[in-house]
């Protein structure tokens, strides 16, 4: 009996972190700073995988679309649009900034910090935008 032999080519494609990246990712809720948690639900108009994180991003502008609710109190928008310019090896965390816990005015704020690893990896040197 003969045993027909496959050979598989190896398949040439792209890594998600086989170029320069970023990641947007929620952050922690903070009482002190008035912060809460968001969740991410789209980016460029395409759901997200995780609501706590993107996929890594290419550097450049992106349309993010953040989700905000509380039992706590009433937050109107539920949803905000951001435009971010991302940069290469950069992490941002966005929040949901308040005045009071009660509501009703929410805004986003973002911080952002390096990725050690892929601007080890990449040799890109630098503080991130703020």
């Amino acid at each position: 009996m003969l045993i027909p032999l496959l050979v598989v080519a190896p398949v040439a494609s792209a890594g998600m972190y086989d170029q320069p990246y970023a990641i947007v990712e929620r952050g922690d809720a903070s009482a002190v700073n008035k912060e809460a948690r968001v969740a991410i639900t789209k980016v460029d108009g395409k759901s997200t995988r995780d609501t706590r994180q993107t996929d890594p991003l290419a550097p450049g502008p992106h349309r993010v679309t953040l989700h905000f609710e509380s039992a706590r109190g009433t937050f109107r928008p539920e949803y905000r649009e951001i435009e971010l310019d991302v940069q290469a090896c950069t992490r941002y965390r966005i929040v949901a900034s308040f005045e009071s816990k009660l509501g009703p005015d929410w805004k986003p704020k973002v911080y952002s910090e390096r990725i050690g690893e892929c601007a080890r990896k990449f040799k890109i040197g630098g503080a991130p935008a703020s």
